[in-house]
């Protein structure tokens, strides 16, 4: 995990920003919710559960995130799924700190997809991985030519507010979503408790929304094992309105045809756009946030 404090991404005037737009897509339903697994059961005409992962001691949890997204997406739009290597994502865009930044994790599966499990594995002998194993690339020309076979159309920014990510996640099959945490003796339970001070930063992919006790809730899945979570509904945890505040960034997986994402760029933005590629060209470095 990023261990020196959470850094806020700054804006990126590259990103398209996510917006709710009531013309085109409705509001979010809390009395009906929303759950990627039951969605997916109903594409493809049979029960499924995500396989939960487990990064171990590793700061592959950029990868394992959008492994699991990739896999949702996937069994959405082919009615068919399998199961995606967290290792073919991380190895290619870790940072010699460990971890990835938020916004590379997103261009990378737009650009390059993800390979299955079977072909780059992401356990070492089928044991839970360390950080050296997750760094070694295995790519091949049939790994390469596999990840295009799970490759996301486009990405942008969700606004960080309750309703409009429970929008985006059923929208779009589910978020990626990076928050910052502190050990507190309760990140096994389904309901974390929000840190007092943010030590680490860490990503997560979210797929359900539901109301829960008469409050609002997001479930996301960990990717720390078979221990986390609830027994009946394991790897999945809940964060209420109160971890709003602890989250830093989230992105969503869209088709371009969609018309909740705002497109429209205004000169201000056209001028910052062309300003940030120049000095990336240059050489600027501009600081990330990098979560494991």
């Amino acid at each position: 995990m990023f261990k020196n404090g959470v850094i806020k991404n700054k804006y990126d005037p590259r990103d398209k920003q996510y917006v709710k737009l009531f013309s085109a897509s409705t509001p979010f339903d809390w009395s009906v919710g929303y759950d990627v697994e039951k969605e997916i059961s109903k594409v493809i005409g049979q029960p499924y559960k995500t396989k939960v992962k487990d990064q171990n001691g590793s700061g592959s949890c950029g990868g394992q995130t959008g492994s699991y997204y990739m896999g949702w997406l996937e069994a959405i739009q082919n009615k068919t799924f399998s199961n995606k290597s967290a290792k073919d994502i991380y190895s290619q865009i870790y940072y010699p700190q460990g971890g990835v930044a938020p916004r590379d994790l997103v261009a990378f599966l737009t650009s390059k997809g993800v390979c299955r499990e079977v072909i780059i594995p992401s356990y070492d002998n089928g044991k839970a991985p360390s950080e050296n194993f997750m760094r070694e690339k295995k790519q091949t020309p049939e790994s390469k030519a596999d990840a295009l076979n799970a490759k996301a159309l486009k990405y942008a920014t969700v606004k960080l507010d309750i309703d409009t990510i429970a929008q985006a996640i059923r929208d779009n099959y589910g978020c990626v979503i990076t928050l910052g945490g502190q050990d507190n003796g309760t990140w096994l339970s389904a309901f974390p408790k929000p840190p007092v001070k943010e030590v680490w930063g860490h990503y997560m992919a979210f797929g359900r929304a539901k109301m829960i006790n008469g409050k609002k809730y997001l479930g996301a899945i960990q990717s720390w094992g078979e221990d986390v979570g609830d027994k009946k509904d394991i790897g999945w945890q809940w964060f209420g309105e109160e971890w709003i505040k602890h989250f830093s960034n989230c992105y969503t997986l869209y088709n371009p045809i969609d018309p909740v994402v705002q497109d429209k760029v205004t000169l201000v933005e056209k001028i910052l756009n062309l300003c940030y590629d120049l000095l990336s060209k240059l050489g600027y470095k501009t600081k990330k946030k990098v979560i494991s």
